[in-house]
């Protein structure tokens, strides 16, 4: 091989629906890479050697022809020798929580190599208290390793739409206090596209809590900047997309008041003398095959498990089709006779199973709110 056409070159990653919301620089050689993890980063019994496992099995069952093995024990891992490799490494405590290289070869990526910070603040915890998403102080590590997977791909930053390429630490499911994660659909779409559909791909449908604000500034902060080792060649120049908590609105279309817990979640506070609907609001993705036509309860529980027990508000029926992220406000309406008190107000997507999914761990999702 003639070592001079090959390219080395870095995106330096910060983790904060259209036809063609997703974002791709590069195509990898394989359409079934082997990630290789190093055996000092990820020894057996690590928990964060239980996330790597995991979260590869979770991201091929994405609808493309593109997915990962996974090897683990490699005693040497390096830049510039053919291999996708994976493993920890100090950038410093102002340093990027993560980095992947790149090597080209006459088009496609022949390398790509996914760097941790060690010197990150991260955690192995699946707990939404743990977490900067929820007012924690520690970065997911469960929400940074589904991000560095989506770029592992050859799929950059995107900014169109919430997605797990956009503010990774808040791209999260949510129902009771344990998160989940995904590549979710602005990412499938973008596979399939590049590497065409799995003719064995599953349905998976999900919903959550979170959504698009807008475009992340951070990623223009000069500090990250000083460990882009190859800025002059990141191949990545969009900002990933802001992401916040959907919300609770009156009758007018107007936000709510609220109170911010510890949990960082917000309480909308919900007058009982109030008659006529409220409009709640979360994000519906379509991960899987095909579109789909399912119903949606929306159902007011004691607690912030939302279950097909929970009481009954409303039963709508969402055609999610398998291209464009769908933040939606539906109106409900609670009933008079509800006790005041601390409730959570939340939606489930196909709860009578009548798709048959890959996971079942995302399709519900609340937000929390106060009877006055």
């Amino acid at each position: 091989m003639n070592r001079s056409l090959l390219l080395l070159f870095a995106t330096t990653v910060f983790l904060p629906g259209t036809a063609r919301a997703w974002d791709a620089e590069f195509n990898i050689n394989s359409d079934n890479p082997t990630l290789r993890a190093a055996s000092v980063s990820f020894p057996a019994g690590n928990p964060y050697t239980d996330i790597l496992e995991r979260s590869v099995a979770r991201f091929d069952n994405n609808p493309s022809d593109f997915w990962y093995s996974l090897s683990l024990n490699d005693g040497s891992v390096w830049h510039g020798n053919l291999q996708h490799e994976i493993w920890f490494e100090d950038m410093g405590s102002d340093g990027p929580p993560a980095t992947i290289y790149y090597a080209t070869f006459c088009g496609p990526v022949i390398e790509f190599d996914i760097i941790f910070n060690s010197a990150f603040g991260w955690t192995s915890s699946d707990s939404r208290h743990s977490i900067v998403a929820y007012g924690g102080s520690h970065w997911s590590f469960w929400a940074e390793m589904m991000h560095m997977l989506c770029h592992g791909s050859g799929l950059q930053h995107e900014s169109g739409t919430y997605n797990a390429l956009g503010d990774g630490q808040r791209h999260l499911y949510l129902n009771g206090d344990a998160i989940r994660t995904g590549p979710g659909e602005d990412v499938a779409v973008g596979l399939v596209s590049l590497y065409g559909s799995w003719n064995g791909a599953g349905q998976d449908l999900a919903v959550t809590h979170w959504k698009r604000t807008g475009s992340d500034s951070r990623w223009d902060d000069p500090a990250w900047d000083l460990y882009d080792q190859m800025s002059w060649n990141t191949g990545d120049d969009e900002l990933p997309a802001e992401h916040g908590q959907t919300i609770i609105t009156n009758r007018s279309g107007q936000e709510l008041s609220y109170v911010e817990e510890s949990g960082g979640m917000r309480r909308y506070l919900v007058p009982r003398r109030r008659r006529g609907p409220i409009g709640v609001q979360f994000t519906y993705e379509n991960n899987g095959r095909s579109s789909q036509t399912v119903t949606a309860s929306f159902r007011l529980s004691v607690n912030n498990t939302i279950t097909n027990t929970d009481h009954l508000l409303r039963t709508e029926t969402y055609s999610m089709g398998r291209n464009t992220v769908w933040t939606n406000t539906q109106d409900v309406e609670i009933p008079p006779w509800i006790a005041a008190g601390d409730y959570h107000l939340g939606v489930i997507i196909d709860g009578d199973d009548s798709v048959s999914e890959v996971s079942e761990s995302n399709n519900a999702a609340y937000l929390a709110i106060r009877l006055m």
